[in-house]
């Protein structure tokens, strides 16, 4: 099996979604040129923390507007991305004999829209996010 990379991306200001000429955003779409289309992504995000580890697993996710203080135009961006039942039970089967919750009602926060949106902008290819374990120390 090929392995793909992994990518430690910040998103930057939520402004920067706003803008597909900025080039932070431009800079996004030319990482995604020097490998292979990827059949899913699992996205974690620093804005998702919770007691317990959790992965999204629902087919359909929304979109979380998970901060306030900035213009409108900013919450009406959308990420259609799909997401994926099956790689989420797979995730959570990886990381055993951690306790990893399925969550189908989570959406995508924008530390993984704002950034996917000009990594993958045609939103194609199935997103599932891992949750941060605030009870978890650093290490």
């Amino acid at each position: 099996m090929k392995k793909m990379p992994v990518l430690f991306v910040g998103h930057g200001s939520p402004m920067n979604v706003l803008d597909k000429e900025n080039l932070f955003n431009q800079n996004f779409s030319l990482i995604t040129q020097r490998f292979a289309k990827p059949k899913a992504i699992l996205m974690i995000s620093a804005h998702w923390y919770s007691s317990r580890l959790q992965v999204t697993s629902g087919a359909h996710p929304k979109m979380i507007y998970d901060f306030y203080g900035f213009p409108d135009e900013l919450s009406q961006v959308q990420y259609p991305a799909p997401g994926s039942p099956e790689l989420a039970a797979q995730v959570k089967s990886l990381l055993q004999p951690e306790n990893v919750e399925l969550n189908p009602t989570r959406g995508f926060d924008h530390g993984a829209w704002t950034v996917l949106k000009y990594l993958y902008p045609n939103a194609d290819i199935p997103v599932v996010q891992l949750s941060l374990n605030r009870l978890q120390s650093a290490e």
